[in-house]
């Protein structure tokens, strides 16, 4: 049902959409047969495609972040200990698993987990010296979202 044969060409098509979450490979049993030859002739076979997951869902950041408002505010008091928790900031993915968190910033004021998100101070912060930040969540795909925060 998933696919359709041409009978004159051979041309195999895609007859109704994919979902790797339906199927990671197709096996198809073809007959081909010449009815130009003086005794029927066939041949047998088996094609198997393999469905490429599409990363059509991008991750998303948990409230307050929207994609219409991606940002965070974040209150720190100046001076805070090194090591002081900023917060933890999670992305979920519906049809993947977040792979990946990176930090962008001007400076190493601040460091992110790469694996769980948990933010934390890197070095004293200055009010002079603070900078918005550029946190990015990657899932296992091309996708990554990101968001400010200052």
């Amino acid at each position: 049902d998933l696919f359709s044969v041409d009978p004159k060409s051979g041309w195999v098509s895609v007859a109704k959409p994919l979902s790797r979450d339906i199927a990671v490979s197709v096996k198809l049993s073809i007959v081909v047969t010449d009815n130009t030859a003086p005794m029927l002739q066939q041949g047998m076979g088996t094609l198997i495609i393999s469905i490429i997951d599409v990363n059509d869902i991008p991750p998303e950041f948990e409230p307050p972040w929207t994609r219409d408002e991606p940002n965070y505010l974040l209150e720190i008091e100046e001076e805070q200990p090194i090591g002081s928790l900023l917060g933890k900031f999670t992305a979920l993915d519906k049809d993947s698993s977040i792979a990946l968190y990176v930090l962008e910033q001007d400076g190493d004021m601040f460091s992110v987990n790469n694996i769980t998100g948990k933010g934390l101070v890197a070095s004293r912060p200055a009010f002079d010296n603070l900078n918005p930040l550029n946190l990015g969540a990657f899932d296992s795909g091309e996708f990554w979202i990101n968001f400010d925060y200052s």
